[in-house]
């Protein structure tokens, strides 16, 4: 797992249900991301998720979350 983050899963009934709380500064791009996403916007989250991958190919995070997007995942929020 990485820093500054909380993440689990669980199937329940047929469902996967993915959590992932960055718990870090929420000016990082990351959480405008997550609450991009925690609004359905994902036509929103994904660029920004494709720029920061161009600056920090190697972010894992960033590219965990495109390609679970990419695949047709939705965040679920517990909120």
């Amino acid at each position: 797992m990485l820093p500054n983050q909380e993440f689990s899963c669980s199937y329940t009934e047929g469902l996967f249900k993915i959590s992932w709380i960055p718990l870090g500064d929420p000016g990082t791009e990351m959480m405008m991301v997550r609450w991009h996403l925690e609004e359905g916007r994902t036509d929103m989250a994904v660029p920004l998720l494709e720029q920061l991958l161009e600056r920090e190919p190697e972010n894992m995070e960033g590219r965990h979350v495109l390609s679970m997007i990419l695949s047709g995942h939705r965040l679920v929020s517990d909120r």
